[in-house]
């Protein structure tokens, strides 16, 4: 009788450190999310302000651009638009494919925990009844 009091206080404390640390790991995650989120962000933001700051400056001296002599203003005018044009569209992104996760990993990651406690208090328990 002394043995299943046993095993169910250790399953008890088990259980416990298993939510305690789970915690403990979700905030330490948050936070080292954020903080990274936030760094990203920030590189982020400046790379792209910079790039509009380019841009915009090479659009406003292609419009300020006066005709170069010898030159057709119809050619001046279809260099323009053809500049203006390739500044103006965006590149092509390349679609990542989506993660396949196995139905054996999705089982381990959902129920692993559990069966490892499981397994841990069967082998305690075989070894209290044998000695």
């Amino acid at each position: 009788m002394i043995w299943v009091l046993f095993g169910l206080a250790l399953m008890v404390v088990a259980w416990l450190a298993y939510r305690a640390g789970w915690n403990q790991g979700l905030l330490k995650g948050y936070k080292t999310g954020a903080g990274d989120g936030f760094k990203k962000g920030h590189e982020e933001g400046m790379k792209a302000g910079l790039k509009a700051g380019i841009k915009e400056h090479m659009v406003t001296t292609l419009v300020d651009a006066k005709p170069i002599p010898g030159m057709h203003e119809d050619l001046h005018q279809q260099v323009k638009d053809e500049v203006l044009k390739a500044l103006n569209t965006k590149p092509e992104q390349k679609k990542a494919n989506p993660p396949n996760p196995s139905f054996m990993k999705m089982l381990w990651e959902e129920f692993g925990g559990w069966l490892l406690i499981a397994l841990f208090v069967l082998l305690l328990v075989y070894l209290f009844r044998s000695g």
